[in-house]
């Protein structure tokens, strides 16, 4: 009897010790996923589809799409607004995925909506923050490339156009 009562005291405390691994190895999980930055897995994945094709309609237009598939890849949701940065722009605004954020971060949306400028550039434009470059749809190649910054960005829509420029991030 004696004999059995040992071997079940030690067949529990082993049970103890690997559930104790365990327990160390979920929190460990679980730390590892607080700290996932959502818009680093937008970066990552604006940066892993670069030279792609990302739309579907006319080239010039395709920045909203393009945001929307990188979006769709991302987090498995688009923003929205289809092919309308207007339209983006509103749900951005309102949409509770997204704080709009004063100083751009890599991964952030940055956005010029249509029909806030001056009249002197047809269209807004919209993308995503990388370091100090930013991806987007090309509209003379209509690929996923980088041919802005954000200073070249705020010369061209905010002092030339006359666009605002917004910055947003997922939360």
């Amino acid at each position: 009897m004696l004999e059995l009562q040992k071997k079940i005291i030690l067949l529990l405390q082993q049970t103890i010790a690997l559930l104790t691994k365990k327990l160390e190895l979920l929190k460990k999980q679980v730390a590892i996923k607080q700290v996932v930055d959502k818009d680093e897995i937008v970066y990552q994945t604006a940066k892993n589809l670069l030279g792609q094709k990302l739309i579907t309609v006319e080239k010039e237009l395709g920045c909203a799409e393009c945001l929307n598939n990188i979006y769709l890849q991302a987090t498995g949701k688009p923003i929205g607004g289809t092919t309308s940065t207007l339209r983006m722009y509103n749900i951005l605004r309102t949409d509770k995925r997204f704080k709009e954020i004063q100083i751009p971060k890599k991964g952030c949306v940055i956005i010029s909506p249509t029909t806030f400028g001056n009249g002197l550039i047809a269209h807004g434009h919209c993308g995503i923050v990388g370091d100090g470059e930013i991806y987007s749809n090309n509209s003379q190649t209509g690929l996923l490339d980088i041919h802005w910054t954000i200073d070249k960005w705020s010369f061209y829509y905010e002092t030339k156009g006359g666009f605002p420029i917004k910055f947003y991030n997922l939360v």
